[in-house]
């Protein structure tokens, strides 16, 4: 119960900064979570192209991949500076 009080003195000294903070908060952890979606698929994506030998999926799909990683990236370390 200590921890619960004081989280929540915590949230009513952040005043009218505490939506702003909970949004910062839910767009790092959404974006991160992204990234490591991304990632996973990236791998996935290895192990099937592997498989198949078959190189030229590889030449779409990575680009994307990588811009998605990229603006995930970027978007989630945007929020951590709010």
């Amino acid at each position: 119960m200590k921890h619960k009080s004081m989280f929540l003195k915590f949230m009513r000294l952040m005043g009218k900064r505490l939506p702003k903070y909970l949004l910062a908060i839910f767009m790092m952890t959404a974006f991160s979570s992204l990234f490591d979606v991304v990632g996973s698929i990236l791998v996935k994506l290895i192990f099937d192209i592997a498989q198949s030998k078959d190189i030229t999926e590889l030449y779409y799909e990575l680009p994307i991949n990588i811009v998605a990683a990229l603006l995930s990236t970027i978007i989630a370390a945007t929020f951590m500076n709010i």
